[in-house]
């Protein structure tokens, strides 16, 4: 590349342009300078991470706080600051001991990138079925741990992903279940176990599925069942065949959908049920019929 020099000075530094090694008076060479009449064109080779020097010789093209050198050895990209889109530049995780290719491995307090990325938005730092983009900047227990990263976010001891956040795992909240119609889901709303009730006594048995995709009613529903996982539930035909049987109903998006063992969908009409449920040593059992119209 030519560089053309027009006698003056430009930087007003007593030293005429043509014997001026920094022309523009920026503290970049001349020949490193992206920028060498100061009028704001990147006229001597182009530069990424516009620190007023080129690529060709910039030691740290992202301005990431590692060198391109080092960049490889970390297999992070030397023109993207923020590799894994978490917030934190790269260099800043090396030195936090974070892995900044993983989005969810970060110290939060740390991001100086404050615009949340797509790409992390739809990580599920906590693992319970909820992307970050639902739970971002919410804290809902107040306990100094925000959602994106807690595992109970209303504090009750029940994971969130064990009181329905995402019956159809979507990763949204839209079918968050709410047992109670009070509008709050029931993962964050609290809803402690007492020690001294009888066994299982708030549990309510909704009888009628119609799994039609509407929202409501789409399976079978036992309020509050997710407060005790260690049941069992059996589904018979009017013919006394078994149809479904399912462990900790309610765990981990274990629910009656009226398909039968080979997802196909079980005919209309009435089905009965036995829910046992164990806690404190104690067995409370369930029985009743719940009728399927598709």
């Amino acid at each position: 590349m030519t560089l053309t020099i027009v006698e003056g000075d430009i930087d007003n530094d007593g030293i005429v342009d043509s014997l001026d090694d920094d022309i523009d008076g920026d503290g970049i060479i001349n020949e490193g300078d992206s920028d060498i009449n100061g009028d704001g064109v990147m006229d001597n080779g182009p530069d990424f991470d516009q620190d007023g020097m080129n690529d060709s010789f910039d030691t740290d093209d992202d301005n990431d706080g590692l060198s391109d050198t080092e960049e490889p050895s970390y297999y992070t990209d030397p023109f993207n600051s923020d590799t894994d889109a978490d917030g934190v530049i790269d260099g800043v995780e090396i030195q936090d001991g974070t892995d900044p290719l993983v989005g969810c491995d970060l110290i939060w307090e740390h991001r100086t990138i404050l615009e949340y990325q797509e790409a992390w938005l739809s990580l599920d730092c906590d693992g319970d079925g909820l992307i970050n983009l639902v739970e971002v900047g919410l804290d809902t227990d107040q306990d100094g741990i925000l959602d994106v990263f807690d595992i109970d976010d209303d504090g009750d001891t029940l994971l969130t992903k064990e009181e329905g956040a995402d019956p159809n795992n979507n990763g949204l909240n839209d079918d968050s279940l709410d047992f109670d119609l009070n509008g709050i889901p029931d993962c964050l709303e609290k809803n402690k176990l007492d020690p001294n009730a009888l066994v299982a006594r708030d549990v309510e048995v909704f009888n009628a599925i119609s799994p039609n995709g509407d929202g409501d009613n789409d399976f079978f529903i036992v309020r509050n069942i997710e407060k005790y996982p260690d049941n069992e539930l059996f589904v018979m035909n009017k013919d006394g065949d078994l149809v479904e049987r399912i462990n900790s109903y309610g765990k981990d998006g274990n629910y009656f959908y009226a398909l039968d063992k080979d997802g196909e969908k079980l005919p209309v009409g009435v089905y009965y049920y036995v829910l046992r449920i164990r806690q404190f040593n104690l067995e409370r059992t369930i029985k009743g019929y719940l009728y399927i119209n598709w």
